[in-house]
């Protein structure tokens, strides 16, 4: 099986992750459009790496529990909405199995978290010489940049999907796909007959 195109859908969904981190801690948002792409991601690399549709369906259903889910978290506050997004996102990649572990590390992850920043929000106050992320980070009327821990679990937890594990196996085994071959693949796709 080629694994170009879907090691590069389990790249995204990694560096969608991160991108999320650093979004939330610059300016304490996720954006729509980046839980959106992530979620979306998943059936086209579930099909790419042959995945059954049972399989798929289940794992998109799932997501789609798991939004109603922080959908209610968020009514209650305890979540904000970029995160109440983000977290359904990562579980359709995770799936049911996947996601009591991802859970874990998000909550733990997240504690660590909020102990840093109660913290830093002792010691330090915001300052207008500060850069305006800081100055966030360090209100005490804010919360706590929760992406990141979001992030860090999905990390973990993609590596432990099958589609993860299949992935870096096959790139342990022939290497990273090279960029000869992916562009070689691409313009052909694009070359109508």
């Amino acid at each position: 099986m080629d694994y170009v195109i879907p090691f590069a859908l389990v790249s995204m969904a990694a560096a969608l992750l991160l991108l999320a981190a650093v979004w939330d801690v610059a300016t304490m948002t996720i954006p729509n459009w980046l839980s959106s792409l992530m979620a979306a991601s998943f059936p086209v690399a579930a099909i790419a790496f042959e995945m059954p549709w049972h399989i798929i369906a289940l794992n998109v259903g799932f997501g789609a529990a798991t939004l109603l889910g922080c959908f209610f978290l968020f009514n209650a506050r305890i979540l904000g909405g970029g995160d109440a997004k983000l977290i359904p996102a990562a579980a359709v990649w995770t799936g049911a199995a996947g996601f009591a572990p991802f859970a874990l590390i998000m909550a733990l992850v997240g504690g660590a978290l909020a102990l840093v920043l109660l913290a830093l929000r002792r010691l330090f106050k915001p300052h207008t010489n500060n850069p305006a992320f800081l100055n966030r980070l360090l209100d005490r009327r804010r919360g706590a940049p929760y992406g990141v821990a979001i992030a860090a679990a999905g990390l973990f937890a993609l590596a432990q999907t099958p589609i993860g594990e299949s992935a870096a196996q096959n790139v342990l085994k022939s290497g990273a796909p090279k960029a000869s071959e992916s562009s070689n693949k691409v313009q052909a796709l694009l070359t109508l007959p």
